[in-house]
């Protein structure tokens, strides 16, 4: 509805004033909806457009595979999306001109307004990626699955719910087109089964003794590596534009990245960005640099199982496994503090990954 109008109802604890299936709930009363009334609102507004699209995504993918001798399978893909008239929304009642970082309150054109969040299905999405695979399929106990991505995301859509917006400039939307907040550079994923050719029937100690064959047979590990670039975010400052409801964002002074003559975060105090490269905007301006312009740290991290199975019938056996996740137990750090006022601003404080986790279990396969 284009206006809402609240009324609250309290009832006595001894005697209710308000009864179901008598006076609940009492009428709402509400002004006619005249050129006079609107002229007279208060607060903020929603506005949402007149002419919604519904959003939709084109898809195409070309994939060309081959396989080597029975074991073998190379493949490669090229996968490609757009989406078109997504959501997005942005303060339709700012202070940004065109081809100006300068906050000119002249232009508001409704001042008795805080803002006026407008909501539109005008923004898209474009995503680009190759995928290279590599199988072995199992045979003589042993599995490998190798996949690669090389992808790039480009969105100008607002990536969040409810009532907000990345936008900074009404006058700019194209200024907030960059990288989608899931957007991975790169990713390589290895996994592997191998259950190990030792005992009776194997390739190796095949003809031992029952005896020896229930230490030394029925083994297998399991692994599963991931090695992948981080996801991108966006450098922010106060908001000393003056205006309100936007994405304030920092200048740019430099790479941010570069400057550092030390990039390893465990030996140069967790800085992933060097903070001279960034700073608040002067009073009355917007900032001048980009959205998700830097990508933070990424992971480097093994799940690995081993397993011991033991043969209790022709038809059944037990299996008893360890399963270690993030095995070597290495800290998968987090997106960097991204706010310049903040005391610690370009250094990472947290992850994205939990510790090392292990796990037992016991499972009969029949």
């Amino acid at each position: 509805p284009g206006v809402t109008i609240t009324q609250s109802i309290a009832n006595a604890e001894a005697e209710p004033d308000y009864v179901f299936g008598q006076n609940v709930f009492p009428p709402i009363t509400m002004a006619p909806l005249t050129s006079q009334f609107a002229q007279n609102v208060t607060g903020t507004i929603f506005d949402l457009s007149t002419q919604e699209r519904t959003p939709y995504v084109e898809q195409w993918n070309f994939s060309a595979e081959h396989m080597f001798t029975k074991r073998y399978l190379i493949s490669l893909s090229y996968l490609g999306n757009e989406g078109h008239f997504l959501n997005e929304r942005w303060n339709a009642n700012d202070c940004s001109v065109p081809n100006s970082l300068v906050c000119d309150p002249s232009v508001i054109r409704f001042p008795q307004y805080p803002y006026v969040l407008y909501a539109a299905n005008a923004a898209n999405s474009n995503y680009q990626a190759l995928v290279v695979k590599f199988q072995r399929q199992f045979s003589d106990g042993l599995s490998v699955l190798a996949n690669y991505t090389w992808s790039k995301v480009l969105t100008d859509s607002m990536e969040a719910g409810g009532a907000s917006t990345l936008n900074q400039m009404a006058d700019c939307r194209k200024c907030d087109e960059g990288l989608g907040a899931y957007n991975v550079p790169q990713a390589l994923v290895v996994s592997t089964v191998w259950n190990l050719p030792i005992g009776r029937g194997a390739k190796f100690l095949r003809n031992v003794n029952p005896m020896l064959n229930t230490a030394l047979g029925g083994w297998g590990v399991d692994f599963i590596a991931t090695f992948q670039e981080g996801n991108p975010f966006e450098v922010t400052a106060p908001a000393v534009s003056g205006d309100q409801f936007s994405d304030y964002r920092a200048n740019r002074l430099c790479n941010g990245r570069t400057e550092l003559s030390n990039t390893n975060l465990r030996t140069n105090d967790f800085y992933w960005l060097a903070p001279q490269c960034f700073a608040q905007p002067a009073p009355g301006f917007f900032g001048d640099s980009g959205f998700n312009i830097l990508t933070g740290p990424g992971i480097n991290n093994w799940d690995a199982a081993i397993h011991k199975s033991f043969a209790i019938h022709e038809s059944a056996q037990l299996q008893f496994r360890a399963e270690f996740f993030n095995a070597w137990n290495h800290a998968q750090f987090a997106n960097p503090q991204s706010s310049v006022t903040s005391g610690t601003f370009g250094q990472v404080n947290s992850t994205q990954e939990p510790a090392r986790e292990i796990q037992f279990a016991l499972k009969l396969l029949w």
